[in-house]
């Protein structure tokens, strides 16, 4: 059995409650560990393990995985309320899943205007951040309560991120292009509390949206991580919520990631559980756009992550190209590449995540 299918039926699924779960025995478990951490879901695969007594030799990874977690989720909450105390408008995004995770790093969105960002950041430097690296969109920066001996400098190429790392968006940006347009989410900011931590995020369906744009763009791999995003909220949902979701959708111009995203669901799920669930069906039939056929991806036994091919990466550029601000960020990325060494460094890491297998 192809071991993405393993994988799913060994963690379940919120929308197949009845669905028998297979337990892996002891020789196997490792295998799909390593295969759960190629699609970011190492801790919610230890976590079925956990549920069913069967971690083993994985106990380790287990209690490494949920005290990365929390204390991550300790600098995010601690970062909110700086943030927050200077009376800037910001939320921390792509952070929150619906199970348990080790994100790589901190992600924080500044939503005002760039002066606030501006502001915000001599702040945080001033006290107790270290700036370690800067993008066109973005500052790199270090939560020093790890300890300024800890610190790693290198923001390319060796980096493994984790708890004390931060990435400060001005804008939800790859290079200088802007794939999603941050004045569409005014409306979306919301608070969370995870494990009595409390900080400022963005709205669920806002969350789905932006991690369905990332998996096409910059990362150009969708991962079971996104499956599970998307399946647990498709779970939690009315039928209000669906409708709020292909709403985002549509107003920020990812109809075809969207149809590919859920189409790749549907395919896992039935795979994996026997059904397409009626929720993924009725989020599908509410995105008219027919999309790409997803007959290959069945044909390589649903191996995950999975990469877009160039053709539907094109058209999900195209379909960008209704924005305004993505125009604009493409304009200039474009007068960026004309200096050699910049364009040389975006062509060879374009051929790097077109060949590379996770992130």
């Amino acid at each position: 059995m192809n071991p993405t299918v393993k994988l799913l039926q060994a963690i379940g699924s919120p929308l197949a409650p009845d669905a028998l779960e297979r337990v892996p025995d002891d020789d196997e478990a490792p295998g799909l560990y390593a295969h759960a951490r190629e699609n970011k879901i190492g801790l919610l695969y230890l976590e079925a393990l956990n549920k069913h007594g069967r971690l083993g030799g994985l106990q380790s990874e287990y209690d490494k995985g949920y005290f990365r977690y929390s204390e991550t989720v300790v600098t995010a909450a601690r970062l909110s309320q700086v943030i927050g105390s200077m009376g800037v408008e910001h939320a921390i995004f792509k952070f929150i899943k619906p199970y348990p995770s080790t994100p790589s790093d901190v992600d924080a969105l500044f939503l005002g205007p760039i002066n606030d960002y501006e502001e915000a950041v001599r702040g945080l430097l001033a006290g107790g951040y270290c700036k370690i690296g800067e993008a066109p969109h973005q500052v790199v920066v270090y939560d020093l309560r790890g300890g300024r001996d800890n610190i790693d400098v290198r923001t390319k190429d060796g980096k493994e991120g984790g708890i004390y790392y931060i990435d400060l968006y001005k804008e939800v940006g790859a290079s200088h292009v802007i794939y999603m347009d941050k004045r569409k989410f005014r409306k979306a900011p919301t608070k969370a509390n995870l494990n009595g931590n409390e900080f400022e995020t963005l709205k669920p369906e806002t969350e789905v949206a932006i991690a369905i744009a990332h998996s096409m763009l910059p990362e150009q791999l969708y991962t079971l991580a996104d499956y599970y995003t998307t399946i647990h909220y498709l779970a939690a949902s009315s039928r209000e919520g669906i409708d709020d979701l292909v709403s985002v959708i549509r107003e920020n111009n990812i109809v075809l990631a969207a149809t590919c995203s859920l189409k790749i669901v549907a395919s896992l799920h039935e795979a994996a559980h026997g059904f397409v669930p009626e929720q993924v069906l009725e989020a599908l039939s509410r995105l008219t756009t027919k999309g790409p056929s997803w007959e290959k991806f069945g044909e390589n036994g649903f191996t995950m992550p999975y990469r877009c091919s160039m053709l539907t990466l094109s058209r999900f550029l195209l379909e960008k190209m209704r924005e305004s601000a993505f125009r604009r960020s493409l304009a200039r990325q474009l007068m960026a590449m004309m200096d050699p060494r910049f364009g040389g460094r975006i062509v060879d890491d374009l051929i790097f995540r077109r060949k590379r297998e996770t992130y």
